[in-house]
C-alpha cells in the first residue's frame, strides 16, 4: 500500500539529506528486493485517502481494508 500524494511521505527525504532515500510508502518497494517467485503488487491509496497520513484513514476504507487483508492472507489457504 502506497500513497503517492502523502505530503508527510513526500518530504521524508528532507529529514536526513545524507540518507538519500525516498519513503517506501510514497514510492513503493522495489520489485528487485523480493524473490522472483513471490507475487507482489502495490496499491496506491491516494484516490481514497488523499494527502493525509495515518493508518486509520486506510482502515476506514472498505476497499483499502479488503486489499490489505487479502494481501496479508493470500496464499494461506
Amino acid at each position: 500500500m502506497i500513497n503517492s500524494r502523502d505530503d508527510a511521505l513526500r518530504f521524508f527525504p528532507l529529514l536526513d539529506r545524507d540518507l538519500r532515500a525516498d519513503a517506501l510508502g510514497y514510492v513503493g518497494m522495489p520489485r528487485r528486493w523480493l524473490p522472483p517467485q513471490l507475487e507482489f503488487t502495490a496499491t496506491d491509496g491516494a484516490a481514497i485517502v488523499g494527502k493525509n497520513h495515518g493508518l486509520p484513514l486506510y482502515l476506514d476504507s472498505p476497499t483499502l481494508t479488503r486489499t490489505i487483508a487479502s494481501g496479508a492472507l493470500g496464499g494461506l489457504e
